[in-house]
């Protein structure tokens, strides 16, 4: 719920929020689903660490990206 509760309050203050679900867990898994599409509904981005990377560095040929690349084929959960 701590997850869900700092979405909420991050896009309150106007800040864009992509929720990467392959990096949180702990709940079961409706109460999971449930927070995600409460996520969702108020306009955050439900996404992956793969996808969230390749955002943030889109160009794999040059740093950052490249490193980005590095770190992503060193086996980061898929």
């Amino acid at each position: 719920m701590a997850t869900l509760n700092a979405c909420l309050d991050a896009m309150a203050a106007g800040y864009a929020v992509h929720l990467p679900v392959d990096a949180t867990g702990g709940l079961p898994e409706r109460t999971e689903a449930a927070a995600l599409r409460q996520v969702e509904r108020a306009g955050g981005v439900v996404t992956c660490v793969r996808s969230l990377a390749s955002r943030l560095a889109p160009d794999f040929a040059v740093p950052p990206g490249l490193n980005v690349f590095a770190t992503l084929q060193a086996g980061l959960p898929t």
